[in-house]
């Protein structure tokens, strides 16, 4: 299955994210010297992700549909307890599901 979600996070302790990433502005003010800014999103997509894919393992399609709102919250949790998300000093402020989908071989078994 598929899950589609969104995350909202805000930067906790800037002091401490200042000496993991680098927020240096370029010269020109207009943008940073390093890309780092832009990877802290995708950072924590790529550990919601790996966490989003154990919650729901053992769920039938239709019993994880029925109970989105339940995992939105336990992926919350173990988003919250995750280590790697407090070391990069963010504090997670909210999880939506917006979508669960069967995966491209299941749609097409279920549609015939």
């Amino acid at each position: 299955m598929t899950v589609q979600g969104q995350i909202t996070f805000r930067i906790v302790d800037q002091k401490k994210a200042s000496g993991l990433h680098n927020y240096t502005l370029d010269m020109k003010g207009k943008g940073y010297i390093s890309d780092d800014p832009q990877k802290l999103p995708q950072r924590v997509i790529n550990i919601v992700r790996v966490l989003t894919k154990k919650t729901p393992d053992g769920l039938q399609l239709k019993d994880a549909i029925k109970s989105s709102e339940a995992l939105a919250k336990g992926i919350l949790k173990e988003i919250r307890e995750n280590e790697e998300i407090n070391l990069i000093v963010i504090e997670i402020l909210g999880l939506s599901i917006l979508a669960i989908l069967p995966n491209k071989e299941t749609s097409r078994a279920l549609e015939v």
